[in-house]
């Protein structure tokens, strides 16, 4: 006896690798695909690595774009956001021209940065031999 197709008991291997409108379900396609991308990308992560293997730029090229195609993935279905890893500068000024290195030497001339400025408390007092000075201000610190 013969089943028909609209059965659910009558599968067959073409169900499973196309889906129907009906039987199309798009988070399982979508953690499908993303599974497959992160497995690319480890994959060929261990073999870029590998010291034995000549071709280990290949290797890191396919992962690079594994990685890519998870990341456009995940941004196509505003999972990510696209503007992650963008810097958006603007301080209200219109910009002109890019400054060359002798106008932006001339701008950083009178430019004077201390040691106070750019290094903490703690650290200055380790580089100065004080470790006690130095484990209080790290304690102040946190």
């Amino acid at each position: 006896m013969r089943e028909s197709p609209e059965s659910p008991e009558s599968t067959t291997a073409s169900d499973d690798r196309e889906p129907t409108q009906r039987s199309f379900d798009a988070r399982l396609e979508v953690s499908t695909a993303l599974a497959r991308y992160e497995m690319l990308a480890r994959l060929a992560t261990k073999h870029a690595l590998d010291d034995g293997k000549p071709d280990g730029s290949k290797w890191a090229r396919i992962a690079i774009r594994a990685t890519e195609a998870k990341s456009t993935l995940l941004q196509d279905i505003r999972m990510l956001d696209r503007q992650i890893g963008t810097l958006f500068v603007d301080d209200g000024k219109p910009v002109e021209r890019t400054p060359t290195g002798p106008e932006l030497q001339e701008r950083f001339a009178e430019i004077e940065v201390t040691e106070v400025e750019i290094v903490s408390d703690a650290e200055r007092a380790y580089l100065h031999g004080d470790a006690a000075a130095a484990a209080a201000a790290a304690k102040e610190a946190i």
